[in-house]
């Protein structure tokens, strides 16, 4: 195996990826049952189910880190990728510190921001590993994955400047920014079968 390192890393990734959508789900089914309120009984097996969830995603956190640390010893735009990973969770705990909402939004957008950066610079990684295994038909997926990441932000970033300079109707601000956010739910799918292609590729 010509990238033994970047193989197992890449593998990683996709498997934390997976793992941190099966966390997402439970977290987000867990709360709003216990939100709704209900039975004691179920309650009580959905606050279990909660914590079965946080654990998951604080062990899909641990191993795409692991993933981004091994997957560097081949190709070091992993390495930026793991960078701003670390600095997201840094910027996560740091948030919780503070209790005004304006300070607390701007965590948020940080926030963001370091979960973008890692999507980009590990895409651009796996793009170099295409490269380097002279698959073309990857190099030019991993391509069209970052042009619609690139556009979404585009988007994203009109749609703010749009809504906090001008007057624009309320119900057509929600429903822009419905689309921009599946439309990057889309993005990220396609990221996890990237990794998945890629992994198969260095296999």
């Amino acid at each position: 195996m010509k990238f033994e390192s970047a193989y197992k890393g890449v593998r990683l990734l996709f498997w934390a990826e997976i793992l941190g959508i099966i966390s997402q789900f439970a977290i987000l089914i867990a709360s709003s049952a216990i939100t709704v309120g209900g039975n004691y009984s179920l309650v009580g097996a959905f606050l279990v189910v909660a914590i079965i969830g946080v654990a998951l995603f604080i062990a899909a956190s641990i191993i795409g880190i692991v993933g981004y640390a091994k997957a560097s010893k081949d190709e070091e735009l992993f390495m930026y990728a793991l960078i701003f990973t670390l600095a997201g969770i840094v910027i996560s705990l740091l948030s919780g510190l503070f209790q005004n909402v304006a300070v607390k939004n701007w965590f948020t957008v940080l926030q963001n921001t370091m979960s973008t950066l890692t999507i980009i610079f590990s895409i651009y990684g796996l793009i170099s590993l295409s490269q380097k295994m002279n698959d073309q038909k990857n190099v030019e997926f991993g391509a069209r994955i970052l042009r619609f990441i690139f556009v979404i932000l585009i988007l994203g970033l009109v749609l703010n400047i749009v809504s906090t300079f001008f007057k624009v109707n309320v119900m057509i601000a929600g429903i822009l920014l419905i689309c921009v956010s599946v439309l990057y739910i889309i993005a990220y799918f396609m990221y996890i079968a990237y990794l998945r292609k890629v992994e198969k590729m260095l296999k």
